[in-house]
């Protein structure tokens, strides 16, 4: 079996926390909100030139860049290893609240969880209208089904977008992928 294949059925626990953001939604994404650091990424999969590997370690240092032409710092994008996405909330809030930095983090809609619940208490969450296949290596992985086809491996959930930052109004809207581009125009 391929790197790329998944046994049906869930993702090896090796892999569980490396699931990439699709170049598609990050594109859009980016349009919107002019990320310059990535919090959460590796050397092969960051979206952008300033960003955080497991090494150099996005929950211990600072997320407050600045650009040298404006003194509002960068906005963060954030897709958290899944079992750190708490971890990961928790910066972002104080991030905001001390040093004003805007993030946007990218997790599971999971609104039957303690801190979904927690969090959207103090930032504006967008629930994203279908489910995001992401990727390992780069790519959508697949799997042998039941019937011998190899198919794309898709995400159980749904997503939400958690925004943080001065001024973020904590709401919860629901968003479709058109609305969110035509915030860009």
């Amino acid at each position: 079996m391929s790197r790329n294949h998944i046994a049906c059925g869930g993702t090896p626990e090796s892999r569980k926390n490396h699931w990439e953001t699709p170049k598609k939604e990050y594109g859009i994404l980016h349009r919107v909100f002019h990320f310059g650091v990535d919090a959460a990424a590796s050397d092969s999969n960051h979206k952008c030139p300033i960003y955080y590997t497991e090494h150099t370690d996005g929950l211990r240092n600072g997320w407050a860049f600045f650009d040298g032409q404006s003194d509002i710092p960068l906005c963060v994008f954030c897709n958290p290893p899944y079992d750190l996405k708490e971890e990961f909330l928790e910066k972002a809030f104080i991030q905001s609240r001390d040093y004003g930095v805007r993030s946007v983090l990218l997790l599971p809609a999971n609104t039957d969880a303690k801190w979904y619940h927690t969090y959207a208490k103090v930032a504006q969450v967008w629930q994203l209208e279908g489910r995001i296949n992401y990727e390992l290596d780069g790519q959508v992985p697949t799997y042998i089904n039941k019937n011998n086809k190899e198919v794309k491996a898709g995400n159980s959930k749904g997503s939400s977008l958690f925004i943080f930052g001065p001024n973020v109004v904590p709401i919860i809207r629901n968003m479709t992928w058109q609305e969110i581009e035509a915030l860009a125009a």
